[in-house]
């Protein structure tokens, strides 16, 4: 049995290293915090769980010369893409998208450019090395890449909370 001492330095140990054990957590999977991300747009969501938006039906984007062959053709555009990005549920739970909400994957460049690194709160989200990326966050919102409610019920069940118990196993506390 400790003494109380020893229990007090005990728990001081644990508090003092607390909130670098869960930077440490969030660190060592950005990768899977990347892949929610890229999941969530996949699914045609948001970082605060809202279909992407405009769909193809009422994106603007359609009625413009820059369209191409797709010009005043939303229907075709959207069946072409449930042709070659089937609409499916994500690992996380989140439902296939209806077939006009887009899911923001054409060539892939996007995607690509989605990086999750470190940051003083936590890890910062952002797309880097893409031209696309700056124009489709200004037309989707900055919430496209967020963390969606589904994302961080998974990252809490399946990471944050087997590493928290883990951690609190060495102070004896589980």
């Amino acid at each position: 049995m400790a003494t109380i001492k020893e229990a007090l330095d005990n728990a001081t140990s644990l508090v003092a290293g607390f909130e670098g054990e869960i930077q440490n957590v969030m660190d060592s999977n950005k990768s899977l915090v990347r892949e929610f991300v890229t999941e969530q747009l996949y699914s045609g969501v948001n970082g605060n769980d809202k279909p992407l938006r405009p769909t193809y039906l009422n994106d603007p984007w359609f009625s413009t010369d820059e369209a191409g062959k797709w010009k005043n053709n939303a229907k075709g555009y959207a069946k072409m893409k449930k042709r070659i990005t089937s609409p499916t549920p994500s690992f996380q739970g989140y439902p296939a998208r209806d077939i006009y909400t887009p899911n923001l994957i054409i060539t892939g460049e996007f995607y690509d450019s989605i990086r999750v690194s470190s940051s003083s709160r936590g890890l910062k989200i952002e797309t880097r090395g893409s031209d696309i990326g700056p124009d489709i966050e200004r037309k989707y919102g900055s919430a496209i890449l967020g963390v969606g409610g589904k994302s961080r019920e998974y990252f809490l069940k399946y990471v944050l909370n087997p590493a928290l118990k883990n951690y609190f196993s060495k102070f004896g506390v589980l």
